[in-house]
């Protein structure tokens, strides 16, 4: 078994996880929100473990969208799914800009 790390995630792979992981984070913060309603105590184990879970969670998302923010900057990932199966060459460069107009 290989070693992986998260510079060899895909940027759809980041994304993918963002959805998932943000979906939980607010499930998360519904139940904090409920438990300070029924009126929690700050203390209480249950609401501490809840809240910190929660930031965990947040955290976890901020770093997820930085780091495939990143990945789409570098735009280097090359994988199966971005790489000719023939080895063709690479599509041409679009020009830089315009041709000046005739005068």
């Amino acid at each position: 078994m290989r070693d992986v790390d998260s510079s060899q995630l895909h940027p759809d792979q980041l994304e993918r996880m963002l959805v998932s992981l943000s979906r939980q984070r607010d499930y998360l913060w519904k139940l904090v929100e409920r438990m300070r309603v029924r009126r929690f105590p700050a203390d209480d184990p249950l609401y501490r473990a809840a809240l910190g879970t929660y930031e965990k969670a947040s955290n976890l998302c901020v770093v997820v969208a930085s780091h495939r923010e990143k990945m789409k900057e570098r735009a280097t990932y090359n994988t199966i799914m971005t790489q000719k199966p023939w080895g063709g060459d690479p599509p041409p460069a679009p020009p830089s800009s315009p041709p000046p107009a005739p005068k």
